[in-house]
C-alpha cells in the first residue's frame, strides 16, 4: 500500500512548465484549457474570481493569493463577467521567456481587474490513481487568512515577481517560485484535508515504476530495454513490464518512443540540429531507423517536420 502523501509529493517530479503573465478586467470572462495539466494561478493585483465549469465553487482571490487545479479541469476566470468570452489556451509551444497576455474584447466597458501570474506544468509522472480517486480538491485556494498559517500563501512581494518576469534567467526564476508554491498548495491540502494521515492508495509500485519513467527522461538516448529497465528498478522483467503497464497506460518500450519522438521534434524546431545528430541524440544510431519512427509518430518525416512557414507551424507536406 502506498500514501497518497508518496504518490502527490515524493514521486512529484516538475519537468518543464510554461508561465503567463495575465492581465484581465473583473467583467472579463475567460475560458483556461490547460489540456489537463495542472495550473496555478498566482494572483498579483487586484480581484478576479475562478470557477470550475460545470461545478459549483467560486472562488474569490486578492493579490497575494494563489488557486490551484491540479488535475487540469477546465476552468473559467470571472464567471459572472459581461464582456464577450474568451479562451485561453496555456500551455502550448515553447518559449524561454515569460509570455505577457493582455485579455482585450469588444463589449461592455473594461474596468479595472487583476494581474497574474498563470502558470502550467508538465510532471514526469503521477500516478493514475492520484487521478482515479481524485482524494484532492479539484480548485484549491491559498489565501492571506490561514490563521495558523496551515492554509496561507507563501509572502512574496508581488512587484518584484512581476520585475523578475522578465530579463536573462526570467524562466528560470519564475519555474522555481512558482513550483514552490505549487508545492505548498499541495502539501496544504493534504493537511487541511486529512491532517497529515496517510491515506492508502493501491499502487505497491508506485515509487518504482517513477523512477524508471525519471531514468527514462533523464537518458532517452541510452540504449533501453524492458530487461535493462526492470534492473534499474529492481524488479523482474515481467513484473516490471506489467506494472508500468498498469501506472502509466502503456507499454515500456511505446512510453520511451513517445518521450524520444517528442524531444526529437523539440530537437528539429527548436535548436535546429541536423537530422542525424537528433537521431543519435534520441537514441538512434541508425538515421534511417529514426527517420522510420519519427514519421510513424508523428506523420511527416523529420526533414519536413523541421521546416516551418512563417506562423511558425510546422510545414506538413
Amino acid at each position: 500500500m502506498s500514501g497518497l502523501n508518496e504518490i502527490l509529493l515524493r514521486d512529484l517530479r516538475v519537468l518543464d512548465s510554461n508561465s503567463y503573465l495575465i492581465e484581465v478586467a473583473t467583467n472579463q470572462l475567460v475560458d483556461i484549457v490547460s489540456h489537463g495539466r495542472a495550473v496555478l494561478h498566482v494572483v498579483l493585483e487586484g480581484v478576479v474570481t475562478i470557477a470550475l465549469v460545470g461545478g459549483d465553487q467560486t472562488l474569490t482571490l486578492h493579490a497575494g493569493e494563489t488557486a490551484t487545479c491540479f488535475y487540469g479541469d477546465h476552468h473559467r476566470l470571472n464567471p459572472g463577467g459581461d464582456m464577450a468570452p474568451v479562451t485561453l489556451s496555456l500551455g502550448d509551444g515553447d518559449t524561454d521567456s515569460i509570455e505577457q497576455i493582455a485579455i482585450h474584447a469588444d463589449g461592455a466597458p473594461r474596468r479595472r481587474g487583476a494581474r497574474m501570474l498563470s502558470t502550467v506544468f508538465s510532471f514526469a509522472h503521477v500516478s493514475p490513481a492520484a487521478y482515479s480517486i481524485r482524494a484532492g480538491l479539484s480548485l484549491w485556494r491559498m489565501g492571506r487568512d490561514g490563521g495558523n498559517g496551515s492554509n496561507s500563501a507563501l509572502a512574496f512581494d508581488p512587484d518584484q515577481i512581476t520585475e523578475d518576469c522578465g530579463g536573462p534567467g526570467a524562466r528560470a526564476a519564475i519555474a522555481s517560485f512558482s513550483t514552490l508554491m505549487l508545492i505548498r498548495s499541495i502539501r496544504n491540502m493534504h493537511r487541511s484535508l486529512w491532517n497529515d494521515r496517510e491515506m492508502p492508495v493501491w499502487a505497491p509500485n508506485a515509487r518504482r515504476i517513477a523512477s524508471a519513467l525519471l531514468a527514462i527522461h533523464a537518458q532517452p538516448e541510452r540504449e533501453w530495454t524492458v530487461a535493462t529497465l526492470a534492473r534499474e528498478v529492481g524488479l523482474s522483467r515481467s513484473c516490471f513490464a506489467s506494472a508500468f503497464a498498469a501506472e502509466v497506460g502503456m507499454t515500456p518500450m511505446a512510453y520511451l518512443t513517445q518521450i524520444r519522438m517528442r524531444r526529437a521534434a523539440q530537437l528539429l524546431q527548436s535548436e535546429r540540429f541536423a537530422i542525424a545528430e537528433v537521431s543519435r541524440r534520441v537514441g538512434y544510431r541508425i538515421p534511417s531507423s529514426f527517420t522510420r519512427a519519427f514519421t510513424s509518430y508523428h506523420g511527416v518525416p523529420p526533414s519536413h517536420f523541421a521546416q516551418e512557414d512563417d506562423t511558425g507551424v510546422p510545414t506538413r507536406q
